[in-house]
């Protein structure tokens, strides 16, 4: 028997999790992170639990997401997460002395710390960044930041 969420409803779980009374942030991922394997395969991963290896060039900060919103996609049947104010999260003030290069952002949902601060979603880049930028400025996908719909 097949079983399908409505696409509404997904919208609507979306929106409790990542957009009401929420503080979503990007952090900007080296090398050695590990949140493709790590975070994505166990419930509940906290920030702490994964590798992510954050950047460790002079001036770095994560970047907190400051408009997000769900929307409904009616014509591709999905839900879609976005910052709806900004189409990129900029990564500025970066001296240019990170260790390795970028390979992508881990976006969590901040609580306190690391440790109760809840892994989202993996944003992998297509090449990875090289170590000497002074800004990584990471464009979003213009059909949502990330997509909820049935498998």
């Amino acid at each position: 028997m097949a079983s399908k969420v409505f696409i509404n409803a997904i919208n609507e779980m979306m929106t409790a999790y990542l957009v009401t009374t929420q503080d979503i942030r990007a952090r900007l991922c080296m090398s050695n992170c590990d949140a493709a394997t790590a975070a994505l395969t166990a419930a509940g991963v906290h920030v702490n639990d994964v590798t992510s290896d954050t950047s460790d060039a002079t001036g770095y900060v994560d970047v907190e997401l400051t408009t997000e919103a769900c929307t409904l996609d009616d014509a591709n049947d999905r839900a879609e997460f976005d910052d709806s104010g900004a189409a990129a999260a900029v990564f500025t003030g970066l001296s240019g002395d990170a260790t390795r290069d970028y390979t992508g952002v881990l976006l969590y949902k901040f609580v306190s710390d690391d440790t109760d601060s809840i892994c989202v979603a993996w944003i992998e880049f297509g090449t990875p960044v090289v170590k000497e930028s002074t800004q990584v400025t990471v464009t979003w996908n213009a059909q949502g930041i990330i997509q909820g719909q049935n498998a």
